[in-house]
């Protein structure tokens, strides 16, 4: 088996690397600055050799390093930590940790299969499946822009400040030589908002509710590709029985079919007991969204949307110059533009403002 990186000897680990970020910052913080100062001390009772005691300082600066927004400290811990105690799973989901913060993800998962290896059940960190969509967002669009400035940045593993504004870069280009009805940019714009979500907020927040996983808009995506979908404003009709998928938006009777429910912050606990396969939460609000989400019941939906879902049309033509959108017209435009289904109808349109209509003439979506 390969090295993943080349071993450090086992004396005094941790003692260079915290004696190196104490000399180089000014202002170091102050949890940072304990934990190393515990280490320390432990390293000097241990007289170099790695005790238990030790082993779990060391650990903990690691941990204080990472939270403290110094990755590389806590990688160079996680290194001298896993010189000493190879099977540690908690020194492979900290190095984890620091790679993913650093934007090697690559080098991220095999970290978290390495822990993973080691877990009993083999369950994953909480935090593998957002590296695994970082890495998977950051593969996809490097592999639509060959030979720029993006795919170089991806390729060797930046930052992902760097990333992100080279990311961004592309996209902008993109936009004025192409123009936003170019299929290619579309996917690289939406590519780009998943991967700027994910650094801003992480997967999904507050997501361990019983039987539910995360749904983010790629996942919505690749589960309704080929699939016919009927959309239901609250209070319309009836829709046949011969669609794929039907998604109620808004309040609906226990006895109406709904695959998924597209509520809002506002409407509150309003059918969120009713099962669904799929339950999406639109906010403009993100402190009440997430307040939102814990009003969910647990085991009533096999998918809850996560932060991707919770404000996904953006596009100022799209929405007329307002904030938000009713959550059919919000649902109807984002399933034109994934445009990944056989077709899109809307039942209960006569439930919608004139205004909000309108909006929708410029989708495929057919009104009934």
């Amino acid at each position: 088996m390969r090295k993943l990186w080349p071993l450090r000897p086992p004396t005094a680990p941790g003692l260079a690397e915290s004696a190196a970020y104490l000399a180089r910052e000014a202002g170091p913080r102050p949890a940072v600055t304990r934990a190393l100062g515990e280490l320390l001390a432990q390293q000097a009772a241990d007289r170099g050799a790695l005790s238990a005691e030790g082993f779990d300082a060391l650990l903990r600066a690691g941990r204080a390093a990472l939270d403290g927004g110094r990755p590389g400290l806590a990688l160079e811990l996680a290194d001298a930590a896993l010189a000493g105690r190879r099977k540690s799973r908690a020194g492979w989901r900290l190095r984890a940790g620091a790679l993913d913060a650093l934007g090697r993800h690559t080098s991220a998962l095999e970290a978290y299969e390495r822990h993973r290896a080691l877990t009993p059940n083999g369950d994953p960190a909480r935090t593998y499946p957002e590296t695994a969509e970082k890495h998977r967002l950051l593969t996809e669009a490097a592999e639509l822009a060959p030979g720029t400035a993006l795919a170089g940045a991806v390729r060797a593993e930046r930052a992902p400040d760097e990333v992100r504004a080279a990311f961004a870069a592309e996209v902008t280009d993109r936009l004025r030589a192409q123009g936003a009805a170019s299929a290619e940019v579309r996917r690289l714009a939406r590519l780009y908002a998943a991967y700027a979500l994910l650094l801003d907020h992480g997967r999904m927040p507050d997501a361990a509710l019983t039987g539910t996983a995360p749904l983010s808009v790629g996942d919505l995506r690749g589960r309704l590709a080929g699939s016919s979908v009927c959309l239901v404003a609250q209070g319309g009709p009836t829709p046949p029985d011969d669609y794929d998928t039907v998604l109620r938006c808004g309040s609906f009777r226990a006895d109406e079919r709904a695959d998924g429910h597209v509520t809002t912050v506002a409407a509150g606990d309003k059918c969120l007991d009713r099962d669904v396969t799929y339950r999406i939460v639109l906010g403009e609000d993100h402190a009440a969204w997430r307040e939102a989400l814990r009003r969910t019941v647990p085991g009533a939906q096999r998918y809850l949307g996560d932060e991707t879902l919770r404000r996904p049309l953006t596009d100022p033509d799209l929405l007329g110059g307002q904030p938000s959108a009713a959550p059919a017209v919000a649902m109807a435009a984002l399933l034109d533009f994934l445009d990944v289904t056989t077709h899109v109808d809307l039942y209960g349109s006569d439930r919608l403002t004139a205004a909000e209509r309108d909006r929708l003439k410029k989708t495929r979506t057919v009104l009934r």
